[in-house]
Order: structure tokens, then sequence, then C-alpha cells
């Protein structure tokens, strides 16, 4: 690979591979510019058009009603305006919100260990799986390991 120096004779253009032309200040072959290729677009310059969320505020706003700890909910919204963007999307967040719930009743969590809204929508994504938030048993496997080295050890 070539230097990234554009004045260094040698240097290459990151998209297709030929020279770089450095009185031009950019690819003679597929018009990448100078100023792309090393920093990037320029910022504030949209590089590909926003898509429009198919999930609406109000929507949100209900998942929000629905969850049992009334607190993070400004920075919790934002959170899932921005992972949220479909309906799918929502579903699973709905179910996943469910086994969360769920997971509280079983466990009988007290209210101050139940995650804020904001941090649950950080980590939404982990309670689609049902068995999230259970843990094994090791007491029976410790008695085990516990026969098996009075085994090993007999006098």
């Amino acid at each position: 690979m070539a230097c990234n120096d554009p004045m260094i004779k040698g240097w290459v253009c990151s998209i297709c591979g030929f020279s770089w032309n450095p009185l031009k200040e950019g690819c003679d072959n597929c018009n990448l510019s100078d100023y792309d290729s090393f920093y990037g677009p320029i910022k504030g310059k949209e590089t590909k058009p926003k898509t429009r969320s198919e999930v609406s505020h109000s929507q949100l706003e209900e998942l929000y009603s629905i969850y049992p700890r009334k607190e993070g909910k400004s920075q919790g919204l934002k959170i899932a305006h921005a992972q949220i963007k479909t309906l799918e999307h929502l579903g699973l967040c709905r179910a996943a919100l469910e086994n969360y719930k769920a997971h509280l009743i079983k466990t009988n969590k007290e209210a101050q260990y139940i995650k804020h809204f904001a941090t649950f929508m950080n980590h939404w994504r982990d309670w689609l799986d049902r068995d999230h938030g259970n843990v094994e048993d090791f007491s029976q496997k410790q008695k085990t390991m516990e026969e098996i080295a009075a085994t090993i050890y007999k006098d």
C-alpha cells in the first residue's frame, strides 16, 4: 500500500487503486476528491437521506407507559427514537419488555433494583431471549465436585 500523502509520489486512490493526481488533488479515474479521501464527508453535509421512521412518538410513549419504573423517560425516548425505526422493531421491543417484566415478577425484584427506562432501552435486545437474567444453580454441581474429591482422596 502506498503512502496516504498525495504530495508523495506513488499514492493510490483508496476507492479504485489508480494513481492519485496531486495537481488535481483527486483521482483521475473515479473523481474522488482529496478532502473526502482523507477526512470523510464534510461535517453537516448529508451523505445519505434520513430515513423516516415508521414508528410514531406516541407509540414510543406507550412503551414508556407500560414500563414498570417511571424514571429515565426523556433519555430513554431519545434512545428509542434512534433504535426503533420499524414496526417490527417496535414489536420486538414490546416482547423484550414483557420478558423483562416476567423476570421481575419471577425474581420478586424490589422497585429500587428495576432498571431505569433509559438503561433498559440501551439493552432491550438482550431481553428478547427468555432465559436472559436467569442464573443457573451451581450448588448441585458443587456437591458433586465435593463427592468426587472425597472419592479420589479417600484413605
